[in-house]
């Protein structure tokens, strides 16, 4: 982000983690940073570790309810804190740097090997199943076999898309493939419930049905079959078979998103934001070649230029790619391969620099789509031959709906099929809108800094300011 040194500032972070609603820091995806010992990064983790407290202790004047010895363990048992960490391709001596360095958990391990050296390091391990990979069977399999100790595993569905969860469940589905391959039930239910509630430090609260605990219970049919009958919460059944009985509460989401917001000033993106200019005939330029839904690779391709702007018009397989800021003042032009050669436009506010991504072939249909998307206050929006064939509003910051679950499954269903259908080969889509911006994965990406090469920390082509509109 352009403003990141300062949003993420040590003096932000540490009033963030001083707020009792906030249970981590992490995840700390630039682990790199880590090794290196960058000082802030190392200042936030020393931090959150001296706010990592337990109540000890004789009790006698909790129990005669003194008001000062209740209040100071309220206030003791909101402080601890954890740091979550993301070591994707992460080594076994960058594990130990990393666990030393105070990060203590990881949702990352992809195989038995991983796994188990994170576990080895007495790191807590989030073992996954998304809609991204599906791959918790292979991971359980070797727990089990290895004869693992399970208190310091927990199983996750990470950020998976609605269509995902519509098709499978979340928690329920994660239970029944932990169940599938063997794992004991109990410990298969302790790695949804008390095991993250002690991680976290929120087992006084909850994870298990005791006194003074929020008492939120699921009806099971029985242990084999982890879909809820019913809910109880707060003493009133909350859902019977699968459909709700009490209304979902609801929120002025305008308060804290206000549409407003979305961007600072008006302006329109014109098509010449997202054309490539060079005064050569023939232009050596570095595309973004997509390996799967989020992994990337450098390529080196030599474009024709005409009139001063690169040609795509020979080369199918190629689309314009650009990250433009909301606020119409920057814009980083790349080329991107492998995410479809029938797109003429499409913008997403839906990504991690929180700035507004487009490909396409065409840049007229590219400036139609932003266009679009500024006008919803954020969103997904596709164009093609001057209209518009699909969009997805994402009102709240650009980046969320409060859409109903069904209604967003299908909007994802649609997006993928439209996509699809324009020669995308991936299954996941809305996680390459999400990651190209992004500086935590190998091998390029696009941001504010311009079109990156992460591993070198090298801009290879930069961006580009924008004139007042």
């Amino acid at each position: 982000m352009t403003t990141e040194d300062e949003l993420f500032s040590v003096k932000n972070l540490e009033l963030l983690l001083k707020n009792p609603h906030v249970q981590s820091l992490g995840e700390i995806t630039r682990w790199p940073e880590v090794i290196r010992g960058n000082p802030e990064i190392m200042e936030i983790i020393r931090l959150t570790k001296t706010l990592k407290k337990r109540v000890d202790g004789h009790t006698a004047g909790a129990i005669r309810g003194n008001p000062e010895i209740m209040e100071i363990i309220r206030l003791t048992k909101t402080l601890k804190k954890r740091v979550d960490g993301h070591t994707a391709g992460a080594k076994y001596e960058q594990l130990v740097v990393l666990s030393r360095a105070g990060v203590e958990s990881c949702h990352e391990a992809i195989s038995a090997e991983e796994a188990l050296d994170r576990l080895r390091l007495g790191l807590h391990v989030m073992l996954r199943e998304s809609s991204l990979r599906q791959d918790l069977a292979d991971l359980l399999r070797v727990i089990k076999e290895n004869r693992v100790l399970t208190d310091r595993i927990m199983l996750t569905t990470d950020g998976s898309t609605p269509a995902f969860y519509e098709q499978f469940g979340i928690t329920d589905h994660i239970l029944e493939i932990a169940i599938r391959e063997g794992i004991d039930p109990v410990l298969a239910y302790r790695m949804v419930t008390i095991n993250p509630a002690v991680y976290f430090g929120m087992d006084n609260d909850i994870g298990g049905i005791a006194p003074g605990r929020y008492a939120d219970i699921l009806i099971l049919k029985d242990i084999l079959h982890p879909t809820p009958e019913m809910v109880i919460s707060k003493g009133r059944i909350a859902a019977k078979n699968g459909s709700l009985i009490e209304p979902f509460p609801r929120l002025n989401w305008e308060t804290f998103f206000p549409s407003a917001s979305f961007s600072r000033r008006h302006w329109s993106a014109k098509s010449h934001f997202f054309e490539i200019r060079s005064p050569r005939k023939r232009l050596m330029f570095p595309i973004i070649k997509l390996i799967n839904p989020v992994i990337t690779r450098t390529e080196w391709v030599e474009f024709d230029t005409k009139d001063g702007l690169l040609c795509l018009n020979e080369k199918d397989e190629f689309c314009y790619l650009a990250l433009i800021n909301r606020d119409g003042e920057w814009v980083t032009n790349g080329i991107i391969k492998g995410f479809g050669d029938g797109i003429e436009g499409i913008a997403s506010s839906f990504n991690t620099a929180t700035e507004i991504l487009v490909i396409g072939r065409n840049p007229k249909a590219m400036g139609m789509a932003v266009n679009r998307v500024l006008e919803m206050k954020g969103g997904i929006v596709a164009v093609e031959n001057g209209q518009i064939p699909y969009e997805f509003s994402l009102p709240l910051g650009g980046l969320m709906s409060d859409a109903p679950m069904k209604q967003l499954a299908q909007k994802d269903r649609e997006f993928k099929e439209f996509l699809s259908s324009r020669g995308y080969p991936f299954h996941d889509p809305l996680y390459t809108l999400i990651f190209l911006p992004n500086d935590f994965l190998p091998d390029v990406r696009i941001n504010y800094q311009g079109v990156v090469d992460i591993r070198k920390g090298k801009v290879i082509w930069p961006r580009r300011d924008l004139a007042e509109q």
